[in-house]
């Protein structure tokens, strides 16, 4: 389903998202409690519908090096309810992913493992979200989420036109929507931030992420513990 001229969404469902039973023994049913929960989607080959999936060691990880053909990435959970796994994907100009998404439609297959339930934000008086569109999945789960007295700023940096779709969050909480990277570092100032009372959250391309974490440490004062970040991609 195509929700924004560069967002496709997917609802993925199947009996593997409830409990069941395999060789290997019972499985629960599929969680996810965190707003930026991670899952794995197995693409087929271009010109195959054939997915291979990695082999799983005994650790529970998978086997490396990975088959040639083992094409995965890491996509937000973006819902996990009656209608299915929602997962929503950024289209780029061209990539296995996107070029898959592109021409989806009911009744095809696709790969899934996990989610992976991601570290709970601590309780705080004030949050400072900041993502570039690779983590719009994840601050709009987070704006969804949050309790509706929370305080803040969900800052996403959309990267262009053609992912124009609205971000919910509590009254208090402020969204801003900057096109590209320079121009988060020029609103930050702008905002009410108190480093003792607001924990930030940084997720997209890691240098953006690590320039951010950067400029809160250096410049605004938060101590290390009141920052998480993760970089998604990495130019």
């Amino acid at each position: 389903m195509l929700i924004a001229p560069r967002l496709v969404r997917l609802v993925l469902s199947g009996a593997q998202l409830d409990v069941f039973d395999d060789d290997a023994g019972r499985h629960p049913a599929v969680a996810s409690t965190g707003f930026d929960d991670v899952v794995l989607l197995f693409f087929p080959q271009p010109g195959s519908e054939r997915i291979a999936l990695p082999k799983v060691s005994a650790d529970g990880g998978f086997e490396r090096p990975l088959d040639t053909d083992v094409i995965f990435r890491e996509y937000t959970v973006r819902r996990l309810d009656a209608t299915g796994l929602v997962v929503d994907i950024v289209l780029h100009d061209v990539g296995v992913a996107s070029d898959w998404a592109r021409r989806a439609e009911s009744g095809m297959f696709v790969g899934a493992v996990g989610p992976r339930v991601s570290r709970a934000l601590p309780c705080t008086p004030k949050i400072l979200a900041i993502g570039d569109s690779a983590a719009l999945p994840a601050l709009s789960r987070l704006g969804e989420s949050l309790p509706r007295d929370a305080e803040g700023d969900i800052v996403l940096i959309d990267g262009g036109p053609g992912l124009e779709i609205p971000l919910a969050a509590p009254t208090r909480v402020n969204v801003v929507r900057v096109r590209e990277a320079v121009d988060a570092r020029r609103v930050l100032p702008g905002l009410d931030i108190d480093a003792n009372r607001t924990y930030a959250w940084l997720a997209g391309e890691s240098g953006l992420v690590t320039s951010l974490r950067s400029y809160l440490r250096n410049e605004c004062g938060f101590a290390r513990d009141r920052i998480q970040f993760t970089g998604y991609w990495r130019t």
